[in-house]
Protein backbone atom coordinates (compact mmCIF):
# COMPACT_ATOMS: atom_id res chain seq x y z
CA UNK A 1 0.00 0.00 0.00
CA UNK A 2 2.75 2.30 0.92
CA UNK A 3 4.19 1.95 -2.48
CA UNK A 4 1.15 2.65 -4.37
CA UNK A 5 1.29 6.06 -2.41
CA UNK A 6 4.39 7.07 -3.36
CA UNK A 7 3.91 6.30 -6.77
CA UNK A 8 0.68 8.21 -6.42
CA UNK A 9 2.27 11.16 -4.54
CA UNK A 10 3.73 12.62 -7.91
CA UNK A 11 0.85 12.49 -10.14
CA UNK A 12 -1.39 13.92 -7.34
CA UNK A 13 1.02 16.60 -6.83
CA UNK A 14 1.86 17.38 -10.12
CA UNK A 15 -1.99 17.88 -10.85
CA UNK A 16 -2.97 19.59 -8.12
CA UNK A 17 -0.14 21.90 -8.06
CA UNK A 18 -1.32 24.14 -11.48
CA UNK A 19 -4.76 24.04 -9.46
CA UNK A 20 -3.58 25.87 -6.19
CA UNK A 21 -1.46 28.56 -8.70
CA UNK A 22 -3.14 31.97 -8.57
CA UNK A 23 -4.53 32.37 -12.34
CA UNK A 24 -4.69 36.32 -11.61
CA UNK A 25 -0.46 36.15 -11.41
CA UNK A 26 -0.31 33.74 -14.14
CA UNK A 27 -2.55 35.67 -16.35
CA UNK A 28 -0.72 39.13 -16.31
CA UNK A 29 2.50 37.26 -16.05
CA UNK A 30 1.83 35.41 -18.91
CA UNK A 31 0.70 38.97 -20.80
CA UNK A 32 4.22 40.51 -19.78
CA UNK A 33 5.91 37.42 -21.08
CA UNK A 34 4.54 37.88 -24.74
CA UNK A 35 5.04 41.86 -24.40
CA UNK A 36 8.62 41.54 -23.24
CA UNK A 37 11.68 41.53 -25.74
CA UNK A 38 11.91 37.86 -27.15
CA UNK A 39 15.58 38.09 -26.61
CA UNK A 40 17.35 34.86 -25.07
CA UNK A 41 15.54 36.30 -21.72
CA UNK A 42 12.18 37.62 -21.60
CA UNK A 43 11.78 40.08 -18.44
CA UNK A 44 8.86 40.23 -16.19
CA UNK A 45 8.68 43.05 -14.06
CA UNK A 46 7.66 42.02 -10.54
CA UNK A 47 6.07 45.46 -9.87
CA UNK A 48 4.15 45.67 -12.60
CA UNK A 49 2.64 42.62 -12.37
CA UNK A 50 1.76 43.21 -8.99
CA UNK A 51 -0.31 46.11 -9.79
CA UNK A 52 -2.10 44.34 -12.55
CA UNK A 53 -2.73 41.18 -10.39
CA UNK A 54 -3.68 43.24 -7.40
CA UNK A 55 -1.12 40.64 -5.51
CA UNK A 56 2.16 41.21 -3.49
CA UNK A 57 5.47 41.08 -5.40
CA UNK A 58 6.10 38.32 -3.19
CA UNK A 59 3.16 36.12 -4.18
CA UNK A 60 3.73 37.36 -7.85
CA UNK A 61 7.73 36.10 -7.74
CA UNK A 62 6.51 32.59 -6.37
CA UNK A 63 3.68 31.98 -8.17
CA UNK A 64 5.86 32.33 -11.51
CA UNK A 65 9.04 29.85 -9.89
CA UNK A 66 6.51 27.54 -9.44
CA UNK A 67 5.00 27.95 -13.10
CA UNK A 68 8.51 27.79 -14.13
CA UNK A 69 9.41 24.44 -12.58
CA UNK A 70 5.59 23.14 -14.46
CA UNK A 71 7.56 24.50 -17.91
CA UNK A 72 5.75 27.45 -18.03
CA UNK A 73 7.75 31.12 -18.24
CA UNK A 74 10.48 28.89 -19.80
CA UNK A 75 14.18 31.40 -19.56
CA UNK A 76 12.99 34.16 -17.95
CA UNK A 77 13.95 36.63 -16.01
CA UNK A 78 12.44 38.64 -13.12
CA UNK A 79 13.40 41.90 -12.11
CA UNK A 80 12.11 43.89 -8.79
CA UNK A 81 12.13 47.21 -10.21
CA UNK A 82 12.47 48.57 -6.20
CA UNK A 83 14.95 51.10 -5.71
CA UNK A 84 14.76 49.76 -2.08
CA UNK A 85 16.39 47.02 -3.08
CA UNK A 86 19.48 48.64 -4.37
CA UNK A 87 20.39 51.98 -4.49
CA UNK A 88 21.01 52.56 -8.53
CA UNK A 89 19.49 49.31 -9.49
CA UNK A 90 17.38 46.13 -8.68
CA UNK A 91 17.46 42.66 -7.97
CA UNK A 92 16.61 40.25 -11.34
CA UNK A 93 15.86 36.12 -10.92
CA UNK A 94 17.05 34.31 -13.94
CA UNK A 95 14.36 31.45 -14.42
CA UNK A 96 16.60 29.07 -16.70
CA UNK A 97 15.12 25.68 -17.02
CA UNK A 98 13.72 25.66 -13.50
CA UNK A 99 16.90 26.77 -11.44
CA UNK A 100 16.53 30.32 -9.58
CA UNK A 101 19.57 32.37 -9.50
CA UNK A 102 19.36 35.57 -7.67
CA UNK A 103 21.78 38.44 -8.91
CA UNK A 104 22.00 42.28 -8.71
CA UNK A 105 21.71 44.37 -11.48
CA UNK A 106 22.31 48.06 -11.86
Amino acid sequence: MLDLMQMVQPLVESTVKPLTLNWRILEAGYELYLKAAQNDYPLINLRELSQRSGSSMLECRNTIVEANKLGKFPNCLLESGASRWGKNGSFLINLDAGRSKLGRHN
